[in-house]
C-alpha cells in the first residue's frame, strides 16, 4: 500500500492516526510505502529538517513502513520517480 505526504504540509495528526491503524492492520498482509511528494515546496534551507521530521513520524507512527521515497515532478530534472516505478515494479513481481 502506497501513501503519500505533501512535503508542503508535512504529516497532521489524522495522518499519524491513519498509519499508526494501517500499521496494525496490515502486518503479515500488505507492505507500506511512504511517499514524500513535491519535495521542491519545501522552503530554501529547511528540506532536511522537513524531511527528516516526516521521515521520523513516518516510523514511529507506522515502524513497519518501508523507508520514504522523496520525489519532485516539479525539480529540473526531477527525482524519486524512478524509484517509486521501480518499487511498484518489484511489489507487482514484475521485476
Amino acid at each position: 500500500m502506497y501513501i503519500l505526504f505533501n512535503a508542503k504540509h508535512g504529516i497532521s495528526h489524522v495522518d499519524e492516526a491513519m498509519l499508526e491503524s494501517l500499521d496494525q492492520k496490515c502486518q503479515g498482509s500488505l507492505t507500506l510505502q511512504a511517499v514524500i511528494t513535491k519535495a521542491d515546496t519545501i522552503p530554501p534551507g529547511s528540506a532536511a529538517e522537513v524531511i527528516g521530521k516526516m521521515r521520523t513520524q513516518i516510523v514511529q507512527a507506522a515502524p513497519t513502513c518501508l523507508p520514504a521515497i522523496l520525489t519532485s515532478a516539479s525539480m529540473k530534472p526531477p527525482f524519486g520517480i524512478e524509484e517509486v516505478r521501480k518499487s511498484i515494479a518489484e511489489a507487482c513481481s514484475l521485476v
